[in-house]
């Protein structure tokens, strides 16, 4: 890719804050009921701006495969401190090995469950809650993989590079996450997922961008991933609204979508560079729709309506 724009974007200070924006995206933007969105964005100071459809910042949601971008972040920073290339191959317990490249690759393009179950064990439950509260994450719980054993302890993994010896991280046990609590309901009732708000995703997608991860040597993957060509509803929609400024390559996007039929879940999480305006976004929608065409179509048509209701605000 010959533009990556997200190289510019400046330091990250932690905990994020997302400060008001301005007025909510109530009359800008038209989802069903229990949908959510947040728009943020990055100002040259490093401060997040944040605009939100119907004040559902904070309404929580299962987070589907969305949830794949934060683990490929995670896993960047936990190969870089052990010192382990992207080429290296990956072992958890008795399963086959997997090559990391590919297994990220096949985790962001082709949201294969099964690698991200690897990966995310890899990279342990507990070691990415420590994260997502760093980061500022107040309510975001991640409570198991994505197996029908519904994981969340790490079996012992051994990480092999050709020519040096073989790393080995110890087994961990489970990570004890609360099952739900006033403020943090199941979602679609079920006490065991996992539990996510839209300013979550802003929150951690923007510290895999411009923390920790991209200053380790697996950040490349990212990009190449998150770029692929898996379903992006929130990209064609800012692509949408350049076409119809007549704009020529007005943004640059990376998402990853997520979509779970049985209960209607369908969420995107995005980067956006405008090139026009010189401007950095960070972009989480939720859908609640059971039909999955009616539900990319509203995510797309969300995406363009909230970025041109914020795209000129001072």
């Amino acid at each position: 890719m010959s533009d990556r724009p997200w190289e510019r974007l400046p330091e990250l200070r932690l905990p994020i804050a997302l400060m008001d924006g301005g007025p909510a995206l109530n009359e800008a933007v038209d989802m069903p009921p229990n949908s959510a969105l947040t728009l943020a964005r990055v100002e040259p100071t490093g401060d997040f701006l944040a605009w939100r459809w119907r004040d559902t910042g904070q309404l929580g949601f299962y987070p589907a495969s969305s949830i794949k971008w934060m683990t490929a972040g995670l896993l960047a920073v936990f190969l870089d401190g052990l010192g382990i290339p992207d080429t290296a191959a990956l072992r958890t317990g008795d399963d086959p090995p997997v090559v990391i490249r590919d297994a990220v690759l096949s985790m962001l393009i082709h949201s294969s469950n099964d690698t991200f179950n690897t990966l995310q064990e890899a990279v342990g439950f507990e070691e990415t809650m420590a994260v997502v509260r760093a980061v500022g994450c107040e309510r975001f719980v991640m409570r198991r993989n994505f197996g029908p054993d519904r994981r969340s302890h790490s079996r012992e993994v051994t990480l092999t590079a050709p020519g040096r010896e073989p790393v080995v991280v110890p087994a961990r046990l489970d990570t004890d996450m609360p099952l739900s609590s006033d403020d943090r309901p199941p979602p679609m009732g079920n006490p065991e997922a996992n539990f996510a708000t839209t300013d979550d995703f802003v929150r951690m997608a923007a510290w895999t961008l411009m923390g920790p991860p991209r200053d380790a040597s697996a950040f490349d993957l990212m990009p190449i991933g998150l770029a692929g060509p898996h379903p992006r509803d929130t990209a064609s929609g800012f692509n949408d609204l350049a076409l119809a400024a007549l704009e020529s390559g007005a943004f640059t996007v990376l998402s990853k979508p997520g979509w779970w039929p049985p209960e209607g879940v369908n969420v995107d999480v995005a980067y956006a560079y405008d090139h026009g305006r010189d401007r950095h976004y960070f972009a989480s929608i939720y859908v609640e729709d059971t039909v999955e065409e009616r539900a990319r179509k509203t995510m797309r048509q969300a995406a363009r309506d909230a970025m041109a209701a914020v795209r000129d605000a001072p």
